[in-house]
């Protein structure tokens, strides 16, 4: 008899979850080439640092973000995170926070160089939606062991649901590994840059595909 799938639900995420949080992002990227020239092997000091900024945005209540944590039925473990942020007037998208990412601070370990090159590059990409209502996907990311289960799917289609009520478009950056996923709900490439990694002691390149997904009215 086939075991039953967990059963996933998707909720909001409190500072007391960052440290869980972290852990599950640096677990998913740790096999990503791009992280891996910039952070390396994930270190306890880097999942604190990570887990601090967590506290930071989740503790500001900023109306505009929305830090999600998906969630397996059984013990409530934490496999999954989502950051979306909501620009719902041209007032608010004119204000994206496009950090100097010469100045953001790093954690210790990370090759800083490379981040900020991969960092310029995003943000360029991000100009583009400057004084336009929109969405914005930020962080989308699930426990290696716990991929394929449909949590980053579901975190997807929660905020895609309000920007479609909401009637604006939908941005974000998209990986190669998670193209596919979001070309399957609507998405369409606008913008792209490929990411040297030869120049951080890694092989070949890896492409980041700026994408757009219109507003479908029910």
């Amino acid at each position: 008899m086939a075991t039953p799938s967990p059963v996933i639900r998707i909720l909001s995420a409190e500072p007391k979850d960052s440290h869980a949080l972290a852990k599950v992002e640096f677990t998913a990227f740790s096999v990503d080439p791009v992280s891996q020239v910039m952070f390396g092997k994930p270190t306890p000091e880097m999942i604190d640092f990570r887990a601090r900024e967590f506290v930071q945005g989740i503790e500001k209540k900023d109306p505009r973000s929305l830090y999600l944590k998906a969630v397996v039925s059984e013990d409530d473990k934490i496999i999954a995170l989502g950051i979306w942020y909501f620009y719902r007037t041209e007032e608010e998208a004119n204000g994206i926070e496009v950090q100097d990412a010469k100045k953001k601070q790093w954690p210790a370990g990370a090759n800083v160089e490379a981040c900020i090159d991969f960092r310029e590059n995003i943000y360029r990409m991000r100009e583009r939606m400057r004084g336009k209502r929109h969405a914005f996907l930020n962080v989308l990311t699930t426990d290696t062991a716990h991929q394929g289960l449909g949590a980053g799917s579901a975190m997807l289609k929660y905020g895609i649901e309000i920007a479609d009520r909401e009637n604006f478009p939908t941005w974000l950056e998209g990986s190669q590994k998670g193209y596919p996923l979001y070309r399957k709900f609507g998405f369409e490439d606008v913008d792209r840059f490929a990411f040297d990694l030869s120049k951080y002691g890694g092989e070949g390149e890896r492409v980041l595909v700026g994408m757009l997904r219109n507003a479908k009215q029910s």
